[in-house]
């Protein structure tokens, strides 16, 4: 199925804290790995939503908090509901979800 753009860019989770911890090879800033900092800019919509779901589980809060406190709640409402969209739809990508 062909997939659609979203309403809204998805943000970087970059907080402009970049060092990376070498015990866990995560950004000490964003909590991102190397390879998720990389291809970040190659990445479609849907692979980084699922980037920030990972982001938001290193950090032990649900993605709809960490987006809501990046880019504001409405904004964020309306990406995840395009996302779920896309998922009900069989158009997205399958990462783990805490909202």
């Amino acid at each position: 199925m062909k997939r659609t753009d979203p309403p809204i860019e998805v943000p970087s989770p970059c907080v402009t804290l970049c060092r990376i911890d070498p015990a866990s090879g995560l950004c000490e800033g964003c909590a991102r790995t190397l390879d998720e900092i990389t291809d970040w800019l190659i990445l479609e919509p849907d692979e980084r939503l699922t980037v920030w779901d990972r982001v938001s589980l290193r950090f032990g809060v649900p993605i709809a908090r960490a987006l809501a406190d990046r880019m504001g709640e409405a904004r964020a409402v309306r990406l995840l509901a395009w996302r779920d969209a896309q998922r009900l739809l069989g158009r997205g990508g399958e990462g783990p979800s805490n909202e």
